[in-house]
């Protein structure tokens, strides 16, 4: 009984001595095997299997070159190529052995290398163990130092490569084991980066299901997480070494997007860009915080909102910006703002708003445009080639003045160029007196070209017209004189009235009658 009781006391304390150090987790593995000499090495299996089983010379340098320098070599690898991937590692790397503890005891296997060949003489042993820390003072990564010791250089570097690797594949990218983080560390032990282009790079990414890499300057996303569900992101390429499309790394937050010389941090998903690689679009997301930039001397404001796209001229230059949802938008610095739960179209040129819409649901203006030294009410403007206003929806605005008339309230106005009216709609009555005649407009007022009123709405008015009293609706046509072109009368029964060529014509209510400048009747109406 004494006996069975201290073999199984041995038994416990071996299995704790050996499982010290262990929690689940991944880890790297080691090929230990013993020269003729009697001598037993270490090498670490990534190396083994890149040559016998891929068939790729390593190159982590001279022999004498120190492990440190060995891993920044291999990570410098990903300068051009992916500087978003290069600059994760070396992070990582800068904090290795401060979250790395060294051990005497044996690590028990974790089985994350599924498969794998290893020589007959030689056995497969655990040589590191990766896990996310969980308690104070815990170590991210467990060496056993026995094992350790007896690596060179360039198995130690493969072996800390491997450890940065497997973190992104197992943090980042969801991974279970350890076979794509093997390869992408047997691929970056060699120099063949340096000639491989964006698409057989982007093709390498994909072919170890990892998650992001970098085209001109942004860093895109191959597949993203929906409520638990994988969405594969499409790409689209100009040709291998220019991206076309992408769907941009949704891991981070804000990255920092170059737009010319401005660096913006955009929350962007989707963007597209120009053969010469400058941003086209950018769209696709959600703006919860402020969001200011500057372009084109324009100081913008995202207050909040969902984003369908802002779009750039192949310059970097803002070209307009499109909602397809509610956003809060502010432009104060180029006399436009547009706030509340809006629907946003904006299109910039030359630097200055061009085409504008503040629209929503309900039957009021969102938009404000400082407009004759106050701000208005607006919907939607346009601007001309030559940048004067094309056309302004205001919705309801007031107390505005056009070609010297004044409007109490009205709702749209129309532009010849110069910002002279061409067409106002009202929405309340205006008086306006022409040549010896005093009109009450309502409904729209239109101007020539010069600022003279050429046609008008009115209800009903009574006016003198050869010694004759009648009564006036609907649209009248004018002179540039002021004297009446063309009018409608509504008197019930006819008239007679004396032709410029002294004939006599019977005139019917209700259909449109022409006049010279001097208020003689002629035929023809325009």
């Amino acid at each position: 009984m004494n006996r069975k009781i201290l073999l199984l006391f041995l038994s416990i304390i071996t299995s704790r001595a050996v499982y010290a150090g262990h929690e689940t987790g991944n880890g790297g593995d080691g090929v230990l095997c013993t020269k003729a000499d009697g001598k037993t090495y270490v090498q670490f299996y990534d190396l083994y299997e890149a040559k016998a089983v891929y068939g790729l010379n390593i190159d982590l340098g001279a022999e004498t070159l120190s492990v440190e320098n060995k891993v920044e070599l291999a990570i410098n690898r990903l300068e051009d190529i992916n500087p978003s991937r290069k600059k994760l590692y070396r992070n990582w790397f800068n904090s290795f052995y401060s979250e790395t503890e060294f051990t005497l005891d044996n690590l028990i296997d974790v089985p994350d290398t599924i498969d794998g060949r290893i020589p007959a003489s030689c056995s497969l042993e655990q040589v590191i163990v990766q896990r996310t820390p969980r308690f104070p003072g815990q170590k991210r990564y467990t060496i056993d130092k026995k094992l350790w010791d007896l690596m060179d250089n360039t198995s130690k570097a493969s072996a800390i490569l491997h450890e940065l690797i497997l973190r992104e594949a197992v943090n980042i990218s969801g991974h279970t084991n350890s076979i794509s983080a093997r390869y992408f560390n047997a691929r970056l032990s060699t120099n063949s980066f340096s000639s491989q282009s964006l698409r057989d790079y982007v093709e390498l990414i994909k072919s170890i299901d990892f998650r992001h890499f970098d085209a001109h300057g942004v860093t895109f996303s191959l597949f993203s997480w929906r409520n638990g569900t994988r969405i594969e992101n499409g790409l689209t390429f100009y040709n291998d070494s220019k991206l076309k499309s992408g769907y941009a790394e949704s891991y981070k937050k804000n990255q920092k997007i170059k737009i010319e010389s401005n660096e913006i941090d955009f929350p962007a998903q989707s963007i597209s860009f120009y053969k010469n690689s400058q941003i086209k679009e950018v769209g696709d997301f959600s703006v919860n915080n402020p969001l200011k930039f500057k372009l084109n001397d324009l100081d913008l404001v995202i207050l909040n909102g969902d984003i369908w796209r802002i779009v750039f001229n192949k310059n970097g230059n803002l070209k307009n910006i499109n909602t397809d949802g509610e956003v809060n938008l502010n432009l104060s610095s180029t006399n436009l703002i547009c706030s509340g739960e809006r629907k946003i179209k904006l299109e910039v040129s030359m630097g200055k708003v061009v085409d504008f819409t503040c629209s929503s649901s309900s039957d009021w203006a969102g938009g404000l445009l400082f407009f004759q030294n106050k701000w208005n009410p607006v919907n939607s403007f346009s601007l001309k080639t030559n940048l004067g206003f094309k056309k302004i929806n205001f919705g309801e605005a007031r107390d505005l003045e056009f070609n010297g008339i004044s409007f109490e309230t009205l709702s749209e106005v129309t532009f010849h160029e110069g910002e002279i009216a061409k067409l106002v709609k009202t929405e309340s009555s205006v008086n306006v007196g022409l040549a010896d005649r005093s009109f009450e407009f309502t409904g729209q007022v239109e101007f020539n070209d010069l600022g003279n009123l050429i046609s008008g709405r009115i209800d009903s008015m009574e006016t003198v017209l050869q010694g004759k009293e009648i009564v006036l609706d609907g649209e009248i046509k004018f002179h540039d004189n002021g004297k009446i072109a063309s009018a409608i009368h509504e008197n019930f029964g006819s008239f007679n009235f004396k032709m410029v060529d002294g004939r006599t014509i019977n005139w019917k209510p209700y259909y449109r009658f022409c006049l010279n400048e001097d208020e003689n009747f002629i035929e023809g109406c325009y």
